[in-house]
């Protein structure tokens, strides 16, 4: 069972749990962005690809960027190119010491959020390639976006306000 007011989302699971999505943004091209009430308590299909997708940001690199990184890296063994295979092999290790790396956190953010009226139970394809459209092309919403998703991944004394 779903309901939709203006401002929150709510849906029963078949187990009779209830899971509510507020509304948090609205972006220019009028999309309306929910997050749960309590982010710790989502849907058992969102919360693991959350908790995919967390693993991912925490190594600053997306799956796709990965698979980059090993194909060049073998290809430049297979050439026999060390010089070829070090240098990506650097670029990889530089990566995983960067603070933040955006693609990741929006990945994250895009399970954590959901748009207009995509199901509160799972991710869609669809509305992610929406919200990957919309923040390309907005940045204040891309902003908002890696802000929060940032501040979810991060341990308390990094996200934390300097006082």
């Amino acid at each position: 069972m779903s309901t939709t007011t203006p401002k929150s989302r709510t849906w029963t699971s078949p187990e009779g749990v209830t899971f509510t999505a507020v509304e948090v943004y609205r972006d220019q091209a009028g999309h309306v962005y929910y997050g749960f009430e309590d982010p710790l308590k989502m849907p058992a299909a969102r919360a693991i690809e959350a908790e995919l997708a967390a693993e991912w940001a925490n190594l600053n690199v997306t799956r796709d960027d990965l698979r980059a990184f090993l194909a060049s890296m073998r290809e430049h063994g297979q050439k026999g190119d060390i010089v070829g295979l070090f240098q990506v092999l650097a670029n990889l290790q530089d990566r995983v010491e960067w603070a933040c790396e955006g693609r990741s956190l929006l990945e994250l953010a895009k399970v954590y959020y959901l748009v207009d009226d995509e199901p509160i139970e799972r991710t869609t394809e669809r509305h992610n390639e929406i919200k990957a459209r919309a923040w390309a092309s907005d940045n204040a919403a891309k902003g908002f976006f890696l802000r929060e998703a940032f501040s979810r991944s991060s341990p308390p004394a990094i996200s934390s306000p300097i006082r």
